[in-house]
């Protein structure tokens, strides 16, 4: 699991929540939510100043919003 330090951690967490979304992959949405939550306040990746995913609370808002959409199930093999 990563530790979301310095905004480091939190550019994977929201790069993997992207990738999540995408393919509607809701435990790593709430895992990816889970990490998120402690850095609300924070830009993903300012420490960095390498890179910047914006707001990690707008990564969180589609996180969910996602989360709360009703799942459909797979359909059988």
């Amino acid at each position: 699991m990563l530790d979301v330090d310095a905004g480091r951690g939190a550019v994977c967490c929201c790069l993997e929540a992207v990738v999540a979304l995408e393919v509607g992959d809701r435990d790593v949405l709430e895992r990816a939510r889970a990490r998120l939550l402690p850095a609300a306040g924070e830009l993903a990746g300012a420490g960095s100043g390498l890179i910047t995913l914006g707001p990690v609370e707008d990564h969180l808002a589609d996180i969910t919003t996602a989360l709360r959409a009703p799942t459909s199930p797979v359909p059988p093999r």
